[in-house]
């Protein structure tokens, strides 16, 4: 654990411990220096690409808040760290960005809606606007992640917000590429704070059923999306390879201690 900042270590990426609550007040009181700011929601898959990205894992531990969207990311702090470093709760990307809407909505800050497929993110934005009446977005757009339209999209941003400054940037192209689009283009944009989504404009306008509650509280999310996007089949086989990963480390990490060291409960 990286005791310098309180942050989980999990295969090389240091992830917040902290509630659901407490990485709210964090938010806000970003907003009150002169700062821009990010943040990311690695699960185990992106985890695992970030293990041969370099420059991804750098990302993602350069960002302001590193929120652990996944059930596997708590397992695997119980594993490798056990009480004393254990991220206690899954905290999901779709679930804070739905509070911040709320925290948005009430202190009057903007939101911009940017990613997923044509239509999606303004399907999006209304529904949390019904959802917390009084919602401030400065504006949605769909674009494409590839560097090659960083300029295109930034530009339209800044054509739909005019003289306006965005407080709160949601970025929807999936893990991985999101994070690297705010790195190439927060700074030139006038945006306080931006956060990557992965899918959440999908779940939130309706477009992606949600897992049933039961499902998400017993950490079944994974399942449910291989059920309903067999497509994705391959993707979820890094969730193996994640746990191998995570044993490994064990291993390492015990077979670095000093035979005279070890403790046993054997008598």
């Amino acid at each position: 654990m990286n005791k310098k900042d309180g942050r989980v270590n999990i295969l090389g990426i240091g992830f917040n411990k902290d509630s659901e609550n407490r990485m709210l007040e964090k938010i806000g009181k970003m907003f009150k220096d002169n700062k821009q700011h990010y943040i990311v929601t690695p699960n185990p898959e992106i985890v695992m690409v970030a293990q041969e990205d370099k420059k991804l894992r750098y990302i993602l531990n350069k960002a302001d808040l590193v929120i652990p969207d996944g059930v596997g990311i708590i397992w695997a702090s119980q594993i490798l760290y056990g009480i004393s470093g254990k991220i206690s709760k899954r905290v999901a990307g779709v679930d804070l960005m739905e509070k911040i809407c709320c925290l948005a909505s009430r202190q009057g800050w903007s939101v911009f809606f940017l990613g997923a497929r044509r239509g999606v993110a303004d399907k999006c934005a209304r529904e949390l606007q019904n959802l917390y009446p009084g919602l401030l977005v400065a504006g949605t757009y769909s674009g494409k992640a590839e560097p090659k339209y960083d300029e295109e999209i930034r530009e339209k941003v800044l054509d739909l917000i005019g003289e306006a400054k965005i407080d709160f940037l949601f970025v929807a192209y999936g893990g991985g590429q999101q994070e690297k689009w705010m790195m190439r283009n927060l700074s030139k944009l006038p945006v306080k704070i931006a956060m990557g989504v992965g899918g959440s404009f999908d779940f939130i306008s309706g477009r992606i059923k949600r897992a049933p509650k039961w499902m998400q509280e017993f950490g079944l999310e994974w399942f449910w999306r291989l059920v309903c996007q067999p497509w994705r089949w391959k993707r979820q086989l890094a969730l193996f390879s994640f746990i191998l990963a995570v044993f490994k480390a064990k291993l390492h990490f015990f077979s670095s201690i000093p035979n005279n060291q070890r403790t046993c409960s054997l008598r």
